[in-house]
């Protein structure tokens, strides 16, 4: 019996030792532009475990698998941890591992090289929509401080770039896309060639909630897709021809009144052209 006593004993003390190396830190996740709450589990400073935060109003504890798979991107063999120089040709694949001081002494040079012989126009920043979060500070801080006026956007006509186009022309901020929505509260729900439950598995859960709580969902996609499935009404255009159909919802909307009125009379400009185009689209 007191050797089981004592055996006991130390098995409290590991186990008080272990959850003194043990921690939780609060964050969140930057894999995509939704900053889903996270719980990072620590283990001697090294993070072994990474789960929704049930406590951030954005996902309450979902977590799509971006955001589960993100210990394989910072602790994989093959991630670059130092900057590395190119030796040789471009496309032979040689490099040399060099210091951080040495990769800003080397870049700053090269900017001033060609900013001293072709001006700041010739200097440009390209960015796609993972830097979404840094891109500002990179923009404004780099270009600004050289006078540089260019900068372009990598996703061209697809993903992010058009609806945030859209959103800030119509209203002014990023009210429609990604954590704008009020999916679990909202009464209608129309998702336009978007397929959440692939590209926002946490944007899904939301939606379904809202589809519980009595929202109708409406989607049009080319597609048979996930959320189809789940729509109240699918609307499946040919490729390419959604245009038409946008339009043709416009021509309803406008023919039979159900706008604001005095919203389109105080605020938008170009609707009587608006209103003459929808005429060829009933």
């Amino acid at each position: 019996m007191g050797g089981e006593l004592r055996t006991g004993d130390n098995m409290q003390k590991n186990s008080a030792a272990a959850d003194t190396n043990r921690s939780i830190v609060r964050t969140y996740c930057d894999r995509c532009h939704c900053a889903c709450g996270v719980l990072v589990h620590l283990e001697g400073g090294r993070a072994v475990k990474v789960e929704g935060d049930p406590d951030c109003p954005v996902n309450e504890g979902a977590l799509c698998p971006k955001g589960l798979a993100v210990l394989q991107m910072v602790y994989h063999p093959d991630r670059i941890r130092q900057p590395l120089k190119r030796l040789g040709r471009r496309g032979e694949g040689r490099w040399q591992a060099i210091s951080w001081e040495e990769a800003y002494e080397s870049t700053a040079a090269r900017f001033n090289e060609v900013l001293g012989k072709y001006g700041p126009s010739a200097v440009t920043w390209s960015w796609g929509d993972a830097a979404l979060h840094c891109h500002y500070l990179t923009k404004q801080a780099w270009l600004c401080a050289m006078n540089a006026p260019n900068h372009f956007h990598s996703d061209a006509h697809y993903c992010f770039h058009p609806v945030m186009i859209a959103n800030k022309l119509t209203y002014g901020d990023f009210i429609t896309s990604e954590t704008g929505p009020d999916y679990q509260n909202a009464r209608c729900i129309f998702l336009w060639g978007g397929n959440p439950a692939m590209s926002h598995p946490v944007a899904a859960r939301n939606i379904m909630i809202g589809r519980r709580r009595g929202a109708k969902l409406i989607v049009v996609d080319p597609r048979f897709t996930e959320m189809a499935a789940k729509a109240d009404l699918f609307l499946q255009p040919r490729p390419a021809t959604d245009d038409a159909l946008a339009l043709g919802i416009l021509h309803v909307i406008i023919a039979e009144g159900l706008y604001d009125k005095a919203f389109v009379d105080r605020w938008c400009v170009g609707f009587e052209a608006l209103e003459a185009r929808v005429r060829e689209y009933p």
